[in-house]
């Protein structure tokens, strides 16, 4: 998921988690994923050109 920091976006991973979803999330840095437990974190930004690396 693409934007799982935001407000709008922790809603949206907390309530898939609570449904037992599998969340993969791309976040920037792994400091700020901290609150989330249930998701999968994938390092990188859209933005830079690389594919990430997986966590």
């Amino acid at each position: 998921m693409l934007g799982a920091i935001g407000g709008t976006g922790r809603l949206i991973v907390s309530r898939a988690a609570e449904r037992s979803d599998n969340v993969i999330i791309l976040i920037r840095s792994l400091e700020k994923a901290k609150d989330f437990r249930d998701a999968r974190e994938i390092i990188g930004d859209v933005s830079d050109g690389t594919n990430g690396s997986v966590e």
